[in-house]
């Protein structure tokens, strides 16, 4: 199978953003955090950067504030990196799929619990 530009473009994002944010932004609002996926819309002018407080460690609102308060450097340390006539814009946004997967677990091991009974 055959990988789109824009899947090259969302892991090369990923990276970059998630190498930036581990070495070079010194902002303690998002010292543990992890970005989780990225996805570019059609043309690839905007990236939607999802991610996630390490461990629940931090509220996922400051660590927005931080994101947003680093995301020139961010965009600066991408252009850098791509090979593209433009750097996309970013959009961050707290990834909900680990809340929902922490709400379910207990949910999946009540069914688990039940199945071994009835055997």
């Amino acid at each position: 199978m055959e990988f789109k530009r824009a899947d090259r473009l969302e892991r090369l994002i990923q990276e970059v953003i998630a190498d930036a944010l581990r070495f070079h932004v010194k902002d303690p609002r998002v010292g543990d955090v992890s970005i989780t996926g990225v996805q570019m819309n059609r043309d690839n002018s905007i990236a939607k950067v999802y991610f996630v407080p390490f461990a629940g460690q931090k509220d996922p609102q400051e660590v927005f504030k931080g994101l947003m308060s680093a995301r020139g450097f961010l965009r600066g340390k991408l252009g850098k990196q791509m090979k593209s006539k433009r750097t996309p814009d970013l959009h961050f946004h707290y990834d909900e799929s680990y809340d929902y997967a922490e709400k379910m677990s207990p949910l999946f091991e009540q069914i688990s619990q039940k199945k071994k009974e009835e055997e």
